[in-house]
């Protein structure tokens, strides 16, 4: 403690915040190193998931699209798509070798293109390299049973198209032609079995679309139960035996095997695809759960090599955490008793000064005052503190004397001695206070003897008075200015009213008995203005026209007097003014009552003219088509002439076209039969091309030129099956159009008949009708001449009525000016004219305008 007490209070804090930051300084330097460490683990975990999470992430996102596409080509069997999906499985193919090298494998590739792992350089990423190294298998996979299944697909559309279509189509024809034989032989037997076949087809087709739909094999065993499997052989048989003896169609029966044994064959094969693609489709799900289970495998070793780099970080970081509460609680306990020590050297010097200073308030006694030991701020602030309350005693004491001296009326005497700081200050303005108390009482006094002897104009310096003082040699000051501005404001008036200006007021705000005089003086003017206001505001109205005016001022005597005249004289002019007004108005009413009566007479006769002349010009027009139908008539004569030519030759040449149609529909009928006999050969080649393409592709790479040979001739025939199915429709769609421009021109040879014999009708019709016209079309011009005639005269009348109604309207024009020139004064009601109240206020009535 004697140690502290030789320090200043500055150093001892100073020291005391050293200690602090050093403390603090050493658990920062811990916390960055205990970040640091977590921050180098944090990012060492994020390369190893940019290394290996992220491209595997990626990889699995593309697998998905692949899986995806796999999907959108089996189902749509696009070739875009197919490309597209051939294109990302060889993408995800390089990916994955690309993967497996930055993981450390060293790759090669076999003869058919696998990967092989020649040597793995890291240990550490070996199960991430064994689990993916099977997706390059399942991705190769992936691609053949995908080409594959869209070939199935495609295979199965084409044995539809050219195997089931085209043999149906055949059987169906075979089937008609025996039943038309049949009708002919009437073989009831026969016509069973025939019934029987076209059942079985019909079955076979809906057999047919279930086991694509379903994509189940097994309806084969109901197609050869009721539809045209093996149950449907016999049947055919039977017919070949019942037509065996007949050599002109036995044909049909040979045809009518063909085409049962082309339907056989393709449903067979369609049967054999599916079993095929379903085991096709079987594989494409397992490889993509084999691939699903090898990116989940993948996806949690990642999982589990995160998770045991985040339990070590964790595991090092309680650790530091653990030495940093250690270091931190040792520091925090060094630092308090440093500050109890400092602190205490600090508080008990305070606590004793602190009671001395409570001592002396209590006592007033300075000899209780004892000296602190030690060298720091707090002696030295005893001592100040012992000096200063010296000084204030001896001027308590002058400022006792002179407050006594004061309070006798002496102010002469002044606080004498050497203070400093706020002590001189105070003696200062101790005296400056004496001073001017001394100043104020000598101007009140000469204030006093000024208004006494009528000097109102007296200054008084007031510039060095503050507080009290101020404001009292300030009111006698202002009291003096008032008296003397109130003087000075009534000269001005009274000046002004000498001069005629009864404007001016005395407007200064006086006090007392001066307020009086002002308020008499100012209503003196105000009514002897407010007289001279009203008269001259009365005759400015009469030089404007305006004699309603009247004053709303009461006035007394002769002011009164010189209002009435006025009033009197205004009332006798508006009488006069009202009776012109009158006379005006009826004569204006009685000339508009003329105006009105020409203007509708006039109206009348311009109707009048007008409806005559719309009535002429209606019988002008009324002859220009009367000629116009005669000309047209004439046309018409000449027109059906010519029709009844041209009709007699248009019947001949619809003979003529009927019979080439005849013979188009015979050479039509021969072109369907040829069809027939190509699309027989067409799906023959079809599937002819079809088994070679199986067998091809059952021969593997020996059998790939043959292959390409086989899909040309298939495609040949597909184009051939094609055109010969736009040829029939073609020929079946001329035949019966043919029929139908057949009917059509029957008609039309009926119709030309007909139509010879109605125009010779309206030959004769147009004949009669040209001579009535001539007679209607002089009638028209003789009412004509007649209406022209009425039409001058009624001009006439109208041409006179307007001259008149121009006449009404001038002297309508002058009685408005005269109503306009009275209009514009103001006179007073008739009913108020002779009873002027004692306001004088009248009832004001205003012309009405013209």
């Amino acid at each position: 403690m004697a140690f502290l007490n030789n320090l200043t209070i500055k150093t001892r804090l100073f020291l005391n915040l050293a200690m602090i930051f050093l403390a603090l300084a050493t658990l920062v330097l811990l916390g960055w190193q205990t970040a640091n460490t977590s921050a180098r683990e944090a990012e060492r975990l994020i390369q190893t998931d940019l290394q290996l999470g992220e491209p595997l992430r990626f990889f699995n996102q593309n697998f998905i699209e692949t899986l995806q596409l796999s999907n959108a080509y089996t189902l749509t069997g696009d070739a875009n798509t197919g490309q597209n999906f051939n294109l990302k499985v060889d993408e995800q193919i390089a990916a994955l070798a690309g993967l497996l090298n930055e993981l450390g494998a060293e790759l090669d590739y076999d003869e058919g293109g696998s990967l092989l792992i020649l040597d793995i350089h890291n240990e550490e990423n070996l199960d991430f390299i064994n689990t993916l190294y099977g997706l390059d298998r399942i991705l190769r996979n992936l691609k053949n049973a995908t080409n594959s299944s869209v070939f199935m697909e495609q295979r199965i559309l084409q044995t539809l198209d050219f195997g089931i279509q085209a043999s149906s189509l055949s059987l169906r024809n075979a089937l008609d032609e025996l039943n038309r034989y049949n009708q002919t032989a009437a073989n009831a037997e026969l016509a069973s079995i025939l019934a029987s076949l076209r059942e079985r087809l019909v079955l076979s087709q809906r057999l047919t679309a279930e086991m694509i739909a379903a994509k189940n094999p097994e309806i084969k065993s109901q197609f050869d139960e009721i539809g045209l499997g093996f149950a449907a052989r016999p049947l055919v048989q039977s017919v070949q035996d019942a037509l065996r003896g007949d050599f002109f169609n036995r044909q049909l029966a040979s045809q009518l095997d063909e085409a049962w044994g082309n339907y056989f064959d393709a449903f067979g094969d369609i049967r054999d695809t599916l079993i095929t693609q379903v085991q096709n489709n079987h594989s494409l799900a397992e490889l993509s759960g084999q691939g699903n289970d090898i990116l989940v495998t993948t996806s949690a070793l990642l999982q589990a090599a995160n998770t045991t780099s985040l339990q070590q970080q964790a595991q090092e970081a309680d650790t530091m955490a653990n030495q940093l509460v250690i270091i931190s609680s040792l520091a925090a306990l060094v630092l308090l008793l440093v500050n109890l020590l400092i602190s205490r050297s600090i508080v008990s010097p305070i606590d004793q000064l602190k009671k001395q200073l409570l001592n002396l308030n209590e006592t007033s006694n300075f000899s209780t005052m004892s000296s602190l030991t030690g060298r720091n701020e707090l002696v030295e602030m005893q001592q100040a503190m012992m000096t200063l309350l010296t000084q204030v005693t001896d001027a308590f004491n002058q400022i006792t004397q002179v407050s006594q001296n004061l309070a006798q009326g002496q102010t002469s005497q002044r606080m004498s001695g050497d203070y400093r700081g706020d002590l001189a200050k105070l003696a200062t303005e101790m005296n400056a206070s004496l001073a001017n108390i001394e100043q104020t009482l000598n101007q009140v006094e000469t204030a006093a003897q000024a208004l006494a002897g009528g000097d109102y104009k007296l200054s008084i310096d007031s510039q060095n008075q503050q507080g009290r003082f101020l404001i009292v040699t300030q009111a006698i000051k202002d009291a003096m200015n008032i008296q003397n501005q109130a003087i000075e404001d009534i000269r001005h008036v009274t000046h002004a009213m000498r001069e005629g200006d009864f404007s001016q007021r005395v407007t200064l705000k006086m006090p007392g008995d001066l307020a009086n005089l002002k308020r008499y003086l100012n209503e003196s003017l105000d009514r002897l203005a407010e007289a001279l206001d009203a008269k001259s505001a009365a005759l400015e109205a009469f030089s404007q026209g305006d004699f309603s005016h009247q004053s709303e001022a009461v006035f007394n005597g002769k002011l009164h007097e010189l209002n009435q005249h006025m009033m009197r004289m205004a009332q006798s002019i508006s009488q006069m003014l009202t009776e012109v007004r009158d006379a005006s108005d009826h004569a204006a009413h009685g000339i508009h009552e003329i105006s009105s009566g020409n203007q509708d007479l006039n109206d009348r006769v311009q109707k009048q003219a007008a409806a005559l002349q719309q009535t002429t010009q209606s019988m002008l027009d009324m002859v220009v088509d009367v000629n116009q139908t005669m000309a047209d008539a004439q046309d018409v004569s000449q027109s059906t002439e010519q029709m009844f030519q041209a009709s007699t030759t248009g019947s001949a040449t619809v003979s003529e076209m009927v019979n080439a149609m005849t013979a188009i529909q015979e050479a039509s009928h021969d072109i369907s039969a040829l069809t027939d006999a190509i699309d027989s050969v067409a799906f023959q080649t079809n599937l002819l091309a079809l088994n070679a393409s199986v067998e091809a592709a059952r021969a593997g790479e020996a059998g790939r030129g043959f292959a390409v040979v086989a899909s040309e001739v298939r495609n040949l025939a597909q184009r051939t099956a094609e055109v010969s199915k736009q040829i029939r429709q073609a020929s079946n769609m001329n035949i019966e159009r043919i029929g139908k421009g057949m009917t059509l021109s029957h008609q039309t040879q009926q119709i030309f008949a007909d139509t010879l014999a109605r125009v010779q009708k309206i030959n004769t019709k147009i004949g009669k009708m040209n001579t009535a016209l001539n007679r209607q079309n002089e009638g028209i011009q003789e009412v004509n001449d007649a209406l022209s005639a009425i039409d001058h005269t009624t001009q006439q009348n109208a041409a006179l009525v307007e001259q008149i109604a121009s006449t009404s309207a001038n002297i309508i024009h002058e009685v408005t000016r005269l109503e306009q020139k009275v209009s514009q004064f103001r006179l007073i009601e008739p009913s108020k004219r002779h009873a002027l109240p004692a306001s004088n206020k009248a009832n004001l009535v205003q012309l009405p305008a013209a």
